[in-house]
């Protein structure tokens, strides 16, 4: 019988998690190079691992579900939850009527609402 050790199974956490990393890096420079721009890799990084904490402690389990609050954080900057003009962040993410698919895609979907919007009109980005 194989026995996996406990050491073994943290090393292949931190090679998961590093692999998510890389992709999700990857595809905010090309996704999102707008709000990407001049922001260094390590401190996408740095964003990404926090994006990833939070995103789980509101249930998102899938990869896809973990991005779109990633991209949300990263479109309307750290923190965004907690912040008195995302109220409606807050409203979607606790809502027990929607399912994560629906939560992650009204949250992706409002913050590049709101993103684009003010860099349309030249404003806070």
């Amino acid at each position: 019988m194989l026995r996996i050790r406990n050491e073994q199974i943290t090393v292949l956490s931190q090679v998961v998690l590093r692999d998510f990393e890389e992709r999700a890096i990857t595809h905010l420079r090309k996704d999102l190079a707008p709000a990407t721009e001049g922001v260094s890799d390590e401190e996408l990084r740095k964003q990404v691992r926090e994006g990833f904490q939070q995103a789980n402690c509101y249930g998102f389990r899938s990869e896809r579900h973990v991005v779109s609050f990633v991209d949300a954080s990263v479109l309307l900057g750290r923190g965004f939850v907690d912040a008195k003009e995302n109220a409606w962040a807050r409203q979607i993410l606790l809502d027990a009527q929607l399912s994560s698919e629906e939560k992650a895609r009204w949250l992706l979907l409002t913050a590049s609402d709101i993103y684009f919007t003010r860099r349309a009109k030249g404003g806070k980005q």
